[in-house]
């Protein structure tokens, strides 16, 4: 359990680096880097947190205006999955509103996807 906690903060750590790429011609490998990462941790079974969620639905805004549909299909895909994962919170919800608004507009908050409430 120590090992997974400390490898999920490990790619928390790069994750959160990726998304603070400010060269373009580097934002395509910081967006990759980031997925990879954590569809890594998914098929490590290490358990996600609002933060990783957070900095997913960032991490969209890598790419680049020309793939604005990319982005609200990864985004609405990330925030889909903080969701079912109970995992929304407000940090959440400001990533979302930043990079989706339509789907950030159109969300009706459920206890289900409140971070900390399960049913």
């Amino acid at each position: 359990e120590e090992e997974l906690r400390t490898k999920g903060f490990l790619y928390m750590e790069v994750i959160q680096a990726c998304t603070g790429t400010i060269v373009v011609a580097d934002k395509e490998e910081a967006l990759q880097i980031a997925f990879d990462l954590y569809n890594r941790r998914i098929d490590e079974k290490i358990p996600s947190t609002p933060t990783l969620f957070a900095l997913m639905l960032k991490a969209c805004k890598l790419l680049p205006p020309s793939a604005n549909e990319q982005m609200m299909s990864l985004s609405k895909q990330v925030f889909e999955s903080a969701c079912s994962d109970g995992l929304v919170n407000n940090h959440v919800l400001s990533e979302l509103k930043r990079v989706n608004y339509h789907l950030f507009q159109a969300y009706e908050k459920k206890p289900e996807h409140v971070a900390g409430i399960r049913n």
